[in-house]
């Protein structure tokens, strides 16, 4: 499969024992490239050597979706219109440059192969941090091939500065809000994509610059968080697997930007694009697990599934965690920022099996760009929606410093810490609710709120 450098190909494979044959899949090595839940059917990248496999297993094949030698032939390489990290870079800076008030450009980090990672602040003053102001990351490509993953952020910084002062809910979201968006978190496996294999997935660590990379290279990030790390079987061990996590919990430089920068910004919701599927998902990745706010993302995941109509034919997307809807997964980004920081996190796996990893881009990059538009302003309106937002006045928390909010007579809790700050954001059900801060050198701060549409606003002596 993986290590396999035989002739490759995409083939569609119909399931009839959806939980089963997956897992027998993902076992046995075969990267999942997407799947239609609908026809219940599974896209695979797989060898000649795997082809004979699911031959044998008495899978049914329905579709080759072509072939060509690895790495694959012009016929597969992305439209030349979508971003490489150099195209990205200078459109950044063009932003940036052209509106020095509103944005800020960061690099949060360096690539193994000393490229910078970027993340784009916009927001009024952005030249300063103000102490309240909610924040929300959108983030694209972590896996390298997925090139729609990385056209969606960038619109949203398009939209965002084209209708700042034209638009007032732009405008106020601007005013109101940190919005950071990070396009092409894997700087590395994007150059793989466009110089070595369009099919690339992972980073590019092990690989020799300017030399194509060899089987048993390549971290995929988005397995290398340090939140349940390697604990149920949701990537591999094998470093020439597509899903391999890495020798350790955050060992990548993508993972350790990404994280770092989380734990600066904290933000109330995350955003991470991928394709492709048709789905959105939210923690935890593993088999049977929920979290505390199961009810509370999936009303989000939900809605905002119900806004994204399908690329072909009726319906919308469908919401869930991966292990029910796709598969297990561990060591990824939305279980990670969920556990250690409270966000609330989703992905949205984009496209459908007919569009892929790399559609046409004057056919589709319009089109999907426009159709997310309603999945991250549904996250900015939110910010502005039920729930409580607190900033701690005077001096600034000292660490350890929590917030836990309980529902009148159910005595249901969320807990979470203030930032660094002095700011909280929990995002709740309308009813009423107990506030209870606390941190070390304080008297506890206690407070009965009423929690109606729109977000409730508390300043805090401390």
């Amino acid at each position: 499969m993986a290590s396999d450098a035989a002739l490759r190909r995409v083939v569609t494979v119909q399931l009839d024992d959806w939980p089963n044959q997956m897992r027998w899949l993902r076992q046995n090595g075969y990267d999942v490239a997407g799947v239609s839940l609908a026809l219940q059917r599974v896209d695979v990248v797989t060898s000649t050597r795997g082809l004979a496999a699911l031959h044998a297993r008495g899978l049914v094949v329905v579709a080759e979706k072509g072939a060509a030698p690895a790495p694959f032939a012009s016929p597969e390489a992305p439209d030349a219109q979508y971003q490489t990290p150099a195209s990205l870079q200078t459109k950044l800076k063009a932003y940036a440059a052209a509106h020095p008030k509103t944005t800020k450009l960061v690099s949060i980090g360096k690539s193994r192969e000393a490229r910078d990672i970027w993340a784009f602040e916009i927001t009024r003053d952005a030249t300063k941090h103000t102490p309240g102001k909610p924040a929300v990351l959108f983030n694209g490509m972590h896996h390298a091939r997925e090139v729609m993953s990385t056209e969606v952020p960038l619109d949203t910084i398009d939209y965002l500065l084209a209708n700042d002062g034209k638009d007032a809910k732009v405008t106020h979201w601007i005013d109101a809000n940190e919005i950071w968006v990070i396009p092409m978190l894997n700087v590395d496996g994007s150059n793989r994509v466009w110089t070595d294999d369009a099919f690339w997935r992972k980073n590019a660590s092990g690989c020799k610059p300017g030399v194509t990379c060899a089987s048993g290279t390549g971290v995929d990030i988005n397995r290398n968080y340090t939140y349940a790390w390697a604990t149920c079987n949701g990537s591999s061990t094998d470093p020439s697997a597509d899903d391999y996590h890495g020798p350790t919990a955050g060992s990548e430089p993508e993972t350790r930007a990404l994280q770092s920068l989380v734990g600066q910004i904290r933000p109330t919701f995350d955003l991470s694009y991928h394709s492709y599927s048709e789905l959105v998902l939210y923690p935890y990745g593993c088999d049977g697990t929920y979290t505390p706010q199961r009810t509370l993302l999936a009303s989000i995941g939900s809605k905002m599934a119900s806004l994204l109509p399908l690329d072909e034919g009726g319906g919308t997307y469908t919401p869930g965690t991966p292990w029910e809807v796709l598969y297990a997964v561990d060591g990824d980004d939305i279980d990670w920022m969920y556990n250690t920081y409270a966000v609330l996190p989703f992905v949205v796996e984009m496209n459908s099996p007919n569009q892929g990893f790399q559609p046409g881009y004057a056919a589709w990059r319009n089109k999907t760009v426009q159709k997310m538009r309603p999945a991250w302003q549904l996250l900015l309106d939110q910010l502005d929606g039920s729930g409580v937002r607190g900033v701690l006045t005077g001096a600034a928390p000292a660490a350890g410093t929590t917030v836990e909010v309980s529902t009148i007579g159910l005595h249901i809790t969320q807990k979470r810490a203030v930032n660094p700050d002095g700011s909280f954001h929990l995002v709740l059900s309308p009813g009423s609710y107990h506030v209870h801060v606390t941190g070390p050198g304080h008297a506890p701060f206690d407070q009965t709120v009423a929690i109606g549409a729109t977000r409730t606003n508390l300043s805090i002596p401390w």
